[in-house]
């Protein structure tokens, strides 16, 4: 089932949009895991009339120490949904501490045996104050991260912030995660019950920003005009993710791939490629491939050459593969 991270930092409002959401609930009936920092939260309180099957994990942050709790929390909520102790659910919104990275705590529910048969990770949903979103930037590396994993950033409290506040915090976000929509929470026409919608397979654009923020976080893209081959390009990634992978705080890709018709979507976390993902068609005429890389203090035009040497030396050994990859997946 989908399983939604919403995650943002200390008092940006996650618990206020997530109280939202599940009133705004259209019928699929909405489980919610709550991450506290500390035994004396309230959050769970506050969203416990609404949500039917909640839990809560309050001994400290999930991206830490208490990951095994993680797990134990998730497999508790189904036993108790599939033993009828509680409303069964059909999906899960997983609300982080405000302190949290959320990278390790997708990386847990992915690689888990038993967690990564009954959950996806649909969309990562992040929060960031106008307020004080701009020094939480500044002074705090957890805000970097939590913006950087974002399918879709929500700027909260826009009312309390002036107009050129709100501008210079969206470019912010916007040098941290270039490809994730930023939309004001306040906003009339936004729908909270649109928000649990899956968010984590849209389509990468080719975008591009060497404006390097805070925490040396940057986003930047390659674009290649050759047909990959999926052993060779799969080779070349999962060498840079062993290598690099703690600095690779997201990526994606749409690639064209051997004889294959359409693009195969590519994406992942750090450490972590999620299984590739087969598009019905190319969006438009643009048929090359691209990358797009959140990246933490590496160079992009070493990522670049770093490919270019790798495709360049698997053409003068061996012959393009042609062939569908319908069957393989990326572990």
């Amino acid at each position: 089932m989908p399983l939604f991270v919403l995650t943002g930092f200390l008092g940006s409002g996650k618990t206020t949009l997530l109280g939202r959401i599940l009133r705004a609930d259209d019928g699929m009936r909405t489980g919610v895991l709550i991450n506290e920092f500390g035994q004396a939260g309230l959050d769970h309180r506050i969203v416990a009339h609404v949500a039917e099957a909640s839990a809560v994990v309050a001994n400290g942050c999930l991206c830490c120490s208490v990951r095994p709790e993680l797990s134990r929390a998730l497999l508790d909520l189904l036993r108790r949904a599939l033993a009828g102790e509680m409303p069964r659910f059909g999906r899960l919104v997983l609300e982080t501490s405000g302190l949290s990275d959320p990278a390790p705590i997708i990386n847990t529910i992915q690689t888990h045996p038993v967690l990564k048969e009954y959950f996806r990770v649909a969309g990562v949903i992040t929060t960031v104050d106008a307020v004080n979103g701009l020094a939480s930037s500044d002074d705090h590396a957890e805000f970097a991260k939590q913006v950087a994993v974002a399918d879709l950033v929500l700027v909260t409290k826009t009312d309390l912030a002036s107009p050129a506040v709100v501008v210079s915090l969206v470019e912010r976000i916007r040098t941290i995660n270039a490809l994730a929509p930023v939309r004001d929470a306040r906003a009339p026409e936004l729908d909270p019950s649109s928000l649990l919608q899956e968010q984590g397979t849209s389509r990468v654009s080719a975008v591009s920003s060497d404006a390097a923020s805070p925490h040396a976080v940057r986003t930047f893209s390659i674009s290649l005009d050759e047909r990959l081959d999926w052993s060779t390009f799969v080779t070349w990634l999962s060498l840079l993710l062993n290598r690099h992978g703690r600095a690779i705080l997201r990526f994606k890709g749409m690639l064209n791939l051997g004889a294959e018709d359409a693009p195969v979507l590519v994406h992942g976390v750090q450490h972590i490629m999620h299984p590739p993902e087969h598009m019905a068609g190319w969006p438009d005429e643009d048929r090359r491939s691209h990358l797009v890389f959140i990246a933490k203090g590496l160079d992009p035009a070493d990522i670049k050459a770093s490919l270019d040497s790798f495709l360049r030396f698997a053409r003068d050994t061996m012959p393009l593969r042609a062939g569908s990859l319908v069957a393989q997946e990326v572990h």
